[in-house]
């Protein structure tokens, strides 16, 4: 394999580099788990080790650890460890002259980098950021070794499931000594009417060389429909070393405003010249648009209101646990979006891929960004207290970030510990929570800064605590621009009387009673809401068998579940009707940070006890609703206004055969749901998300498998096992089905299905074929698919 690698490697020494090349270098990894002695040495011997592909999540195969040292709820009952990485670059003789940049996007946790066995200077404990390190003076020609290792044994480093190893991408960066320096470009447009846009631009040049420089930028600003339709030019000595920071200003005439969503997006293009020629070339997307808050309005978008219907996010993707894939995001947030109805995602509680943001900037939609959870030891260790190190990777989220047009708010912090400490919240507290404003501030002056506040009232009065309702507003609220809280909806409008200045938004809701809160409040003078949690996750487990967020409004397969489909129907416009059948036997309550949450579980198919009595509900946004029983109507329902919840239920007893919902508007059928009662099992039917794949050994396909009975229904209550076979030009990425509680583990060749569905997701090799997959269920015909790998 190694001399294969050297062999590709060596054909490309001697093409040219341009002014800025960017190279993924995921492939061909080696991987050790845990400690290892001298792995960072050129000639450690290496060649039993794992073959591993990045992005790569060590943590997320083999059997829980329930009742292991590193097994525990808050981790999803997944190990905790350390772990090497290792991979031989051969020197390009085309880097000659040139700076050559080695960047991860993410790599949990305490990662230590090594090149040609020498360590690489950098404090990477946050394992959320990306860092990157000028590795020019430590290559040579010929062979050259990186060498990576982690330490995820902190427990308590995240509240959730975090993974471990070097879960995103890793990049190589060839640039010219003078160039663009890292996120150096600052994109705001202070002033835009209808016929003018300014667009301000800040452009941070490097000078690497050993001598001053005389440096020209050009920028060029890049219509949506690709035409140059403005430029600027600005030149200015400096010395080596340095960091010049040029600022430019144009105007674009008639301007196409960045909308939720309706996105638009210009490019501003930064050439970087050097004795006349071309030192480096680098693009900038971004939006023109406005974002203001009032305390009457919310949040005005170019002027006009827009509420904010979000979900809030954790950053593994299920079956995959915390290995990043751009195709896997893709799917999650088409479906948060598309089919839930969103036009927001909080991204909590740490940095999330580049892609996710340019996704959103693609999309419309409104990214609520923040830097951490906790204040003190979190994502940093034992003893790392309130200092520099918040500071200096909150600047480095906020520089890559900036540009997002989507991006509406930044926030420093998610229910710190200093807001639920009375001794500490006025001094500590308080006074930490404005250093963080401040800065964020002096950063990045065009937006507005939050916290997500904790769900206690002022001196930490909490919902245990006599006096509770009547509480005042907890102290944090006074010193951020957004007041953003935790599951305190039902306060907004006594607040909003007594401090009339004050801006609010719902950073976390609960989705316990069908969503139904969002009902609870005036929706006109606040900013929106976030429910927790948009898609489940894992880690944050209430206990055994759960191995993670179990009251996600979508399934870990990327699947809306019944609760789901209840926010569809406020959430999202297009007509919708769906069947739910009351499951009154699994009803619960949990008590999770000072919050009592309730969930009124459902099913949905049609397989229950002859005259059973059952509470149907049907989750609908149309104008009326009526409900059939094998043909025979049980009467027509209206939906009530817009500011009540939109509980429409049937008691019915239950008859084998068929339930229908149908929705009017305008008195005309729109929309229909049906359910018929399923026998045993028949067949097994597959679908496929994708045609073809990339043939960059990165791309994803999700296969969705049903179990149908003869006349074609999903049977619900006869699980069978599925085992899978994947050859050719792609491999096993992971499995499924959509049951949190499931001890199953997520990388197998095989997955039972649950209520009748699995699924198995294959990535595609980094070679062009076809990919062969072979489902197996046992006394049932095989399911064979195949999904072509061409080069796109």
């Amino acid at each position: 394999m190694r001399k294969t690698v050297l062999l590709i490697m060596a054909l490309l020494v001697l093409l040219p580099v341009s002014a800025r090349e960017k190279t993924r270098i995921n492939l061909d990894w080696k991987y050790r788990q845990g400690t290892v002695h001298d792995a960072q040495r050129t000639d450690y011997d290496d060649s039993n080790w794992e073959v591993v592909n990045l992005p790569h999540d060590a943590a997320i195969y083999g059997p829980f650890c329930k009742d292991v040292k590193g097994g525990m709820n808050r981790n999803g009952y997944r190990p905790l460890g350390k772990g090497w990485y290792r991979k031989h670059l051969l020197y390009n003789k085309a880097w000659k002259g040139k700076r050559v940049i080695l960047e991860f996007e993410g790599v949990y946790r305490d990662a230590k980098v090594f090149i040609n066995g020498i360590i690489q200077e950098g404090d990477h404990r946050n394992g959320y950021l990306d860092f990157e390190h000028d590795i020019t003076d430590f290559l040579h020609e010929g062979d050259n070794v990186i060498a990576v290792c982690y330490d995820n044994t902190f427990n308590k480093s995240s509240r959730w499931y975090n993974g471990e190893g070097i879960y995103r991408d890793v990049n190589l960066l060839i640039v010219d000594p003078v160039h663009v320096d890292r996120y150096g470009t600052y994109v705001t447009t202070p002033k835009i009417t209808e016929e003018k846009a300014c667009v301000l631009i800040k452009t941070e040049v490097r000078n690497d060389n050993k001598d001053s420089v005389s440096c020209r930028v050009v920028t060029d600003i890049i219509s949506p429909s690709g035409e140059t339709i403005n430029h600027s030019e600005a030149i200015a000595p400096f010395a080596s070393g340095e960091v010049y920071e040029f600022t430019q200003q144009m105007e674009v005439n008639n301007p196409q405003l960045w909308e939720v969503g309706k996105p638009v997006l210009y490019k501003a293009v930064s050439h970087v010249f050097v004795d006349g020629q071309e030192a480096d070339n680098y693009v900038t997307t971004f939006g023109i648009r406005e974002f203001e808050f009032t305390p009457e309005q919310g949040l005005l978008v170019n002027g006009k209101k827009v509420f904010v219907k979000g979900v809030c996010l954790h950053s593994d993707l299920g079956p995959l646990g915390k290995a990043s894939f751009e195709a896997g995001w893709n799917r999650r947030l088409d479906v948060i979006t598309r089919e839930l109805g969103c036009n927001a995602i909080r991204l909590s509680h740490n940095c999330y891929p580049k892609y996710v943001l340019d996704w959103a900037d693609e999309h419309g939609v409104l990214v609520f960004d923040e830097f951490f959870d906790k204040w003190n030891d979190s994502y940093y260790g034992l003893g790392a207290d309130f200092g520099d190190h918040l500071m200096r990777d909150a600047q480095v989220q906020i520089k890559r970030d900036r540009n997002h047009p989507s991006v509406f708010i930044w926030s420093v912090r998610n229910e710190t510990y200093e807001q639920i400490q009375p001794e500490k919240t006025s001094t500590t507290g308080v006074e930490r929570l404005k250093t963080l404003v401040d800065f964020v501030h002096q950063q990045d002056p065009s937006r507005k800064v939050t916290v997500g506040m904790f769900p206690n009232r002022y001196g930490n009065i909490s919902h245990r605590v006599s006096g509770y309702e009547k509480a005042d507003l907890h102290q944090f609220a006074f010193y951020t621009d957004v007041v953003s809280v935790n599951y305190m909806e039902r306060f907004f409008e006594q607040d909003h009387k007594k401090y009339p200045q004050l801006i609010f938004m719902e950073s976390e809701m609960a989705t316990g009673e069908l969503g139904y809160n969002y009902f609870n409040y005036d929706h006109s003078y606040t900013v929106g809401q976030f429910y927790w949690g948009g898609t489940e996750y894992i880690g944050e487990s209430f206990g055994w068998p759960s191995k993670g967020w179990i009251n996600g409004l979508i399934d870990m397969s990327n699947h809306l579940k019944p609760i789901g489909y209840s926010v569809k129907s406020f959430y999202n416009d297009e007509p919708m009707v769906k069947i739910g059948i009351m499951d009154e036997s699994r009803k619960g309550q949990q008590e999770w940070n000072e919050l009592k949450m309730t969930w009124k579980p459902f099913l949905m198919h049609w397989n229950f006890k002859e005259g059973e009595l059952l509470k149907v509900q049907v989750f609908s946004n149309c104008d009326e609703t009526e409900l059939f029983v094998n043909g025979i109507s049980q009467g027509r329902k209206p939906l009530p206004t817009k500011t009540q919840a939109p509980e429409l239920i049937w008691n019915v007893n239950y008859h084998s055969g068929e339930v229908k919902a149908i929705g009017y508007r305008d008195g005309k059928v729109i929309c229909s749901d049906l359910i018929k009662t399923a026998g045993r099992p028949a067949k097994l039917v597959v679908s496929v998300d994708a045609d073809t794949l990339n043939a960059d050994g990165m791309d994803l396909a999700y296969l969705n498998y049903c179990l149908l009975d003869k006349n074609g229904n999903i049977v619900p209550d006869d699980n069978r096992l599925i085992e899978f076979k994947v050859t050719g030009a792609g491999v096993n990425a992971g499995v499924d089905n959509g049951n949190i509680i499931s001890d199953e583990p997520w990388q197998a060749d095989s997955r039972s299905t649950f209520k009748g569905r699995a699924q198995l997701i294959i990535r595609s090799k980094n070679k062009t074929g076809q990919v062969k997959i072979t489902a197996k269920v046992k006394g049932l015909k095989p399911v064979v698919t195949t999904v072509d790998v061409i080069n796109k």
